[in-house]
Formats: C-alpha cells, sequence, structure tokens
C-alpha cells in the first residue's frame, strides 16, 4: 500500500475513477469561458465520467455526490504547453532508460501543473510506449504527437492522421520539423551577422526547397505542420514554405510555427494573415541570447507579444514553469488573462482538442489544478494537486 501511494503522489499510477458524482467545494475557482471572458465559481461538480456537469456560485444547493472542501485554494484548468519534448528526454541507446525518462517526465509535467502537452518529435518508440500506458491506464498526460519528421510519421501514423482516442488521451496527427536551432548557441538562423561572431549567421538544418516539398506532402495527407524556427532567417522561411499551403486546408488544420525568438516586424502580420498558429515562450532571454544578437536585435526578442493584437492565435511554450510562463506571458501582454489563454484554450485549439479541453465548462473533461495561490493575483503560487479526467495524478508530498 505504500509503494502504491508513493507512486501516485508523483503521478506514475493513476487514482481510480469515481463511483460517483464528485463535488470539488470552498475553491476560489475560474476558467476562461467559450466567449474568452473570466467565469468564477465556488464549486465544480464532476460526473461519475469524469466530465464538468456543472460550476455553480457561493451559496448555491449543491447536488448529491462524493463532496470535497478545497479550503479556499485556488481550482483552475490544467495547464497545457504546446510545445514540449517528452520524446528528447531520455537515452536513445538504452530502452529501459528511455521508458524511465519518459515517466519521469510525464511526473514531473503533472507535478508542474500540466495536464497535456504537445510532443514535439515524437518517434515510433516513444509512441509506442505511450500507447502502451494508455492501454494499463498509467497514462497521467494528454498527449497530441508531432511526429519527428516525414520516417517517424510514416512509422507512427502512415498517411492516415490518427484522431484523439475515445478518452481524448492520445493523438497523433501532426509533424515536426526543425529548421534551426536556438540563438544562445549560435545555432538560430539569422538575417544579419551574430553580433559577436562577425561572418556568421547560423545555418538552416533543411534545404528550403525539400522543407517546401515535406511540408507539402504532410499537409495534403491531413497532417498538421509545426515548423520549429528561432531565427528571423529561419521563420521567414517557415512562412514562406507554409504559404505554399491551399489557404483553407492551412486553416482548418492549424499549421503552426514554434520556437520563435527574433520575429521581424515585417514577419508580423503574416501570422494572422496566414492563419498560422504561433508558439511562443514568454520567458527572459537564456543565457547568451541578448550577446548573441546585438542590443538592437535583443530588443526583438518580445517581439511575439505583439501577435495576439495583430490577431493571431498565439499558444505557449511553457518551458520548465509553466506557472511562471502564464505569468510572464500575462506581463508581456499587458493583458492578465492573455496568459491563460495561452496555456489553456489557444493551446487546446492548436492540438485541434478545444471542444472537449482549455476551459472547465459543462461536457469538456475535468482537468484541473489546485493551487496555494491565485496566479492572476501575482506570488509564486505551488501545484499542490494535478488532476485529469476527475482522478487525481499528482499530489504535492
Amino acid at each position: 500500500m505504500r509503494v502504491r501511494a508513493a507512486l501516485l503522489a508523483l503521478g506514475l499510477i493513476a487514482a481510480a475513477p469515481a463511483a460517483a458524482d464528485q463535488i470539488f467545494t470552498n475553491a476560489n475557482g475560474y476558467t476562461l469561458g467559450p466567449d474568452g471572458e473570466l467565469k468564477r465559481f465556488a464549486s465544480l461538480v464532476l460526473g461519475k465520467d469524469g466530465r464538468v456537469k456543472a460550476l455553480l456560485p457561493a451559496g448555491a444547493p449543491l447536488p448529491r455526490g462524493t463532496r470535497r472542501d478545497v479550503g479556499g485554494r485556488t481550482l483552475m484548468p490544467g495547464l497545457i504547453d504546446a510545445h514540449a519534448r517528452l520524446s528528447s528526454v531520455a537515452d536513445p541507446a538504452d530502452r529501459r532508460a528511455r521508458e524511465r525518462g519518459w515517466a519521469a517526465a510525464m511526473a514531473a509535467a503533472n507535478a508542474s501543473g500540466l495536464t497535456m502537452i504537445h510532443d514535439a518529435g515524437t518517434t515510433a518508440d516513444s509512441w509506442a510506449w505511450l500507447k502502451r500506458q494508455n492501454a494499463r491506464r498509467r497514462l497521467t498526460l494528454r498527449v497530441h504527437a508531432m511526429a519527428d519528421g516525414p520516417q517517424q510519421l510514416s512509422a507512427i501514423a502512415g498517411e492516415t492522421p490518427v484522431a484523439w482516442d475515445g478518452k481524448a488521451m492520445l493523438a497523433a496527427r501532426a509533424m515536426t520539423l526543425r529548421i534551426d536551432g536556438p540563438v544562445a548557441d549560435r545555432q538560430a538562423w539569422l538575417k544579419a551577422d551574430y553580433a559577436d561572431r562577425k561572418g556568421e549567421r547560423g545555418r538552416p538544418l533543411i534545404e528550403e526547397g525539400r522543407l517546401r516539398r515535406q511540408v507539402l506532402a504532410a499537409s495534403a495527407q491531413g497532417f498538421q505542420i509545426d515548423l520549429e524556427a528561432h531565427g528571423d532567417a529561419a521563420i521567414g522561411a517557415a512562412l514562406a514554405a507554409l504559404a505554399a499551403v491551399p489557404d483553407g486546408q492551412r486553416a482548418a488544420l492549424r499549421h503552426r510555427i514554434a520556437g520563435l525568438r527574433l520575429v521581424g516586424a515585417d514577419e508580423l502580420p503574416r501570422f494572422a494573415r496566414l492563419n498560422v498558429v504561433a508558439v511562443a515562450s514568454p520567458l527572459p532571454p537564456a543565457s547568451g541570447e541578448s550577446e548573441g544578437l546585438g542590443s538592437r536585435r535583443a530588443a526583438g526578442l518580445a517581439g511575439w507579444a505583439s501577435l495576439s493584437g495583430g490577431g493571431a492565435r498565439v499558444a505557449g511554450d511553457a518551458g520548465p514553469d509553466p506557472l511562471a510562463a502564464m505569468q510572464a506571458a500575462a506581463s508581456a501582454q499587458q493583458a492578465p488573462l492573455a496568459g491563460l489563454a495561452m496555456y489553456t484554450q489557444a493551446a487546446a485549439h492548436a492540438a485541434h482538442a478545444e471542444m472537449q479541453h482549455g476551459m472547465l465548462v459543462p461536457g469538456h473533461w475535468g482537468d484541473f489544478i489546485l493551487l496555494d495561490g491565485d496566479p492572476l493575483a501575482g506570488g509564486k503560487p505551488q501545484v499542490m494537486e494535478t488532476w485529469l479526467a476527475g482522478r487525481r495524478v499528482y499530489r504535492r508530498p
């Protein structure tokens, strides 16, 4: 029993599904609604199937079911990382080490408040492990798998995208292509020389003609395209490749560009015009980024923040601390709800999952977190519990 309790707390196994409706009372509860406005509630009612049945204000009559007083803690939707890297965390030479690494990464994600990730660079091996974990009810994280290039895409899904399963735990309907690397490592592809390396601008990891061909081929089969582009030259090449996709197809599949460390002013309006989802990290510059770009270009590291104001959809790359990223996004955009949207509604939409995830509204899955403070009010709240479809997958020790 002690072993099972320890595994449950770490998120390595999930709690049993509820035998009755669950009512979480005395909460500082909030969620964005379908209209984008903040909805507050004091009690959350979940059905036996793990879906939201009702949000109730303070003093409202409570239905029958198992009640839990959460002691005034903040209750909000589980967070979604729109560009995680679960599949890249483990040693590729050792199968058991890989599986231990994936399990540890999943548990760490739950502990940070994540209930869903978009896995950038899924391999056939990691996809097989995810499916096994799901079949054994050991998967504690929803995964929108984005295959690591055409070869892995073919091995995972063949020529047909894999839609979300019945419990909305797994989907494989996207492919990631990396155009360049990080600015901090001087691997980003820039339009002008690095400030501290004269004559060097970085190089693309994939030739532009090949990039376009792979984008067009996968898109024609119905797969979403995720392009990772950090430098301004790489972002320009990414937008050019996506512009070659037929307009209706591009909008329907919600093609996207992640990385986005240095977005040129001339590229900003193209995201909205092309219906391309921007996946941005709001965290401060990494060590070495500002030195590599110089002071004038380093100011452009915050350029992504104007994308939503220009009509583009912006989802969030959470990095190691999703709550901190959410708060940083709100600060950068000078809009408290914008940060919440990036890691809930917008990230769910980018995974073709907005009809089931990203909000706590009737009919959606009951994925939520309990915090010891309110991130919208500032401070640094900690995740106390993480719940997935009405079952607890993490509890802070």
